[in-house]
């Protein structure tokens, strides 16, 4: 008898892995599982492609069931043999990505298909189907064409930008297809990739009957939940193992509460923690959780068991219904959009591109706003992309969550100082539009443990208090004291001191808001903050930022107990002016002579503090501190010094801005900038070098707006300091 080659694949999941066996040249994978869902997955497709479905997919055959699991054929990469076979294998890819849409799937990352000559082939089908949390009012990123992974998406690991996409990988794998001896990129295949999804869609839309009949394949069936990323899992392990073993256990599970606490679903986290004993089990065993869904019920299980009853807000056979039956022509653009802004966002930068001009007679205003309006892609990826459906009328984009720096609430500001420059009436009513999702997330909060400024609760408030300031709308106010009233107090005594990051940025919106909501949150966060000792310079993170924290929460306890901590910040960064450079050194390089000229470090962020510090203190010292200080970033602002982007968070913006808010008139640079935006011959930060654009505050679009549009006003930095 001809021995057999076993080599194990994957996590292991109750002690077991997926195994390749080879004997001679018979290759198989045993999957120690139940197949059910692979079953179905291929009777759902073979229905299909009787009914005349365009552009089916493929998925790897089941070839023998056992006691403990399934033997399923191995699939082997094939070339394309011509360049209809590239097209039609793109085209297939659009239909795949509608189906992934229509069933929830998720997690199809590269590993999970294979590219054969014409078509993507799915080699584990156990996240096909899809589980909704909790119903909603508005369609996130968990509801659209992103969600399955398919797509491409970036993250960030280690400071280090990783490419995600079960579709494209980096360097290209067996999932990618090859023609020529080169890998086909589908961003270079946009136009098959959409026809595919169209046709899918439509059939679908036209032909309802026929997809519910085929969806009926799905009854009975279990398919993988994932509670947490894998890869948070094994940094779970791996933690784990620095302890003994009488320790391990308690490690384990500090871990998997910390997880609850900063749960997106912070709503749910009593949920969460039903499940925590059988993550724990798993992980104790070293083996990797794993939770199933069952297409006809609303309950997690593991195992057989029924870990959590009603965890779902209904089945997945309801949440499928209900998304084929809201399949329209307003979200079929929508999807196809996204699509477009996905693989633009991993579709590789060249500095030959045109760049998009404004052919336009059209005030810098309108300009402005119908620039805006054109769509949002966050700065980092299009993972950040987010799909917003109003009640009535046609989804559109929005950026990176809802935060300041890179999300919602940021970008809100540069549509509230159109409004506030021109007072046009469309310009507010499309801010209010702009605002409802916003709004929604407000109200929905329970409790908030994101403080930050960049991306959190704090970012949000100092966004709307400054809304407040453009229109005067006391919706935003309302919401603001809304928000802060559900910061969680016990999140404060951890969090870091610097503006970007921590409470000193959370500070920034406490004295507009009503005492009952901001004096808990000023006396919890000033003795952290005058615990401090500082090590930086700079608003962003450094000692600027902080001395205002003080001075913004000192304010709303109507005290100046704590001027002593102020001028000591102030002392500190001073020791790190260079005259030669009018600026103030970035001790982040921990070199002499690094300097920059932002907002987040430098003399523009560093004077707009210092001019905010002033409307919160009287102590003489500290006054006359500051007034040397601005006086100090004013010949800085007034000097030659071009930065090399034009972003608001550590460009040419962020200069125009400070010059606003210190009363100094710039017109060159303002124009300069102007002109910039109707040419398309701005640079903006864009760490990844893709084509895909930036409309956020801090890094893209929305912020250049903002500085251009406020020029010569002292409000100009008021939702920054």
């Amino acid at each position: 008898m001809e021995k057999s080659k076993q080599t194990p694949l994957g996590d292991a999941h109750n002690g077991k892995r997926v195994t390749l066996v080879e004997t001679g040249t018979t290759k198989y994978l045993f999957k120690p599982r139940s197949a059910c869902a692979q079953l179905a997955m291929e009777a759902f497709l073979s229905y299909l492609k009787k009914e005349g479905f365009p552009f089916v997919p493929a998925c790897e055959h089941v070839l023998e069931v056992t006691e403990e699991g399934f033997r399923a054929a191995f699939v082997q990469a094939q070339p394309a043999q011509s360049k209809e076979d590239v097209r039609h294998f793109f085209r297939t890819s659009g239909a795949l990505i509608f189906l992934a849409y229509l069933l929830g799937s998720s997690d199809l990352h590269c590993e999970n298909l294979i590219a054969v000559r014409d078509k993507p082939v799915l080699v584990d089908c156990e996240t096909m189907i899809g589980g909704k949390t909790q119903p909603s009012r508005y369609r996130s990123l968990s509801d659209s064409v992103l969600h399955s992974h398919l797509l491409p998406v970036w993250r960030i690991e280690a400071d280090k930008a990783e490419l995600f996409a079960g579709l494209l990988s980096q360097p290209p794998q067996q999932n990618m297809l090859f023609y020529g001896g080169l890998p086909a990129f589908m961003y270079d295949y946009e136009a098959e990739v959409s026809e595919g999804f169209e046709a899918a869609y439509t059939f679908a839309m036209l032909q309802r009957e026929v997809m519910q009949k085929a969806l009926s394949c799905f009854a009975g069936t279990h398919y993988r939940v994932l509670l947490r990323p894998t890869k948070v899992y094994a940094a779970f392990l791996r933690t784990a193992a620095l302890f003994d073993e009488q320790k391990r256990d308690e490690a384990l599970r500090t871990l998997l509460e910390a997880g609850l606490r900063s749960d997106v679903r912070e709503n749910r986290v009593e949920q969460m923690r039903a499940a925590t004993e059988k993550e724990l089990a798993a992980l104790v065993k070293g083996d990797i959780p794993y939770f199933a869904l069952a297409y006809d019920s609303d309950n997690l299980y593991c195992g057989k068991e029924a870990v959590v009853q009603h965890f779902f807000s209904q089945t997945p056979a309801c949440t499928i219904a209900e998304r084929l039956e809201a399949l329209s022509e307003d979200d079929l653009c929508a999807q196809k959009r996204i699509i477009s802004l996905s693989l633009a966002a991993a579709r590789p930068f060249c500095d030959t591109d045109d760049c998009k001009k404004i052919q336009s007679k059209k005030t810098f205003h309108r300009v402005a706003f119908e620039w805006l309006e054109s769509g949002f892609i966050s700065s980092l990826s299009s993972s950040f992309m987010q799909l917003y459906v109003p009640p009535k009328g046609a989804p559109c984009l929005q950026s990176a969550g809802y935060g300041l720096y890179e999300g919602l609430a940021g970008i809100l500001c540069a549509y509230a100082a159109l409004y506030y420059r021109t007072r046009e009436p469309e310009y507010r009513k499309v801010l209010k539009q702009r605002y409802e999702p916003l709004h929604a997330f407000i109200t929905s909060q329970q409790q908030v443990f994101d403080i930050s400024l960049q991306n959190g609760a704090g970012g949000i408030l100092a966004a709307l208090k400054h809304l407040f300031t453009l229109t005067g709308d006391r919706l935003f106010l309302d919401d603001a004291n809304l928000l802060a009233s559900k910061i969680s107090l016990q999140t404060l005594a951890s969090a870091p001191a610097e503006l970007l990051g921590g409470v000193s940025g959370l500070a920034l919106a406490l004295p507009a808001l009503s005492a009952a909501v901001a004096r808990p949150l000023a006396q919890a966060i000033l003795p952290a903050l005058c615990a401090v000792q500082p090590d930086l310079t700079g608003a962003a993170h450094g000692a600027a930022g902080i001395a205002l924290g003080i001075a913004a929460a000192q304010k709303t306890l109507q005290t100046n107990a704590f001027d002593g901590k102020i001028l000591e910040l102030l002392r500190f960064e001073n020791r790190y002016y260079d005259t030669a450079a009018q600026n103030w050194c970035d001790l982040r390089t921990r070199e002499s002579g690094a300097f920059m000229h932002g907002w987040c470090s430098g003399a523009p962020g560093i004077a707009m503090c210092r001019k905010s510090l002033l409307s919160y203190t009287e102590h003489p010292e500290i006054e006359a501190i500051c007034r040397e200080d601005i006086a100090k970033a004013k010949e800085n602002l007034l000097g030659e010094f071009t930065a090399k982007k034009d972003c608001l968070c550590c460009g040419n913006a962020a200069r125009l801005a400070a010059c606003s808010a210190l009363g100094i008139t710039n017109d060159a640079l303002a124009e300069c900038l102007q002109a910039r935006v109707e040419n398309g011959s701005y640079k903006l930060l864009h760490p990844l070098q893709t084509c895909d654009q930036s409309f956020s505050l801090m890094q893209g679009a929305a912020g250049l707006v903002y500085a251009v549009v406020m020029n010569g006003d002292e409000n100009s930095g008021g939702m920054l300091c």
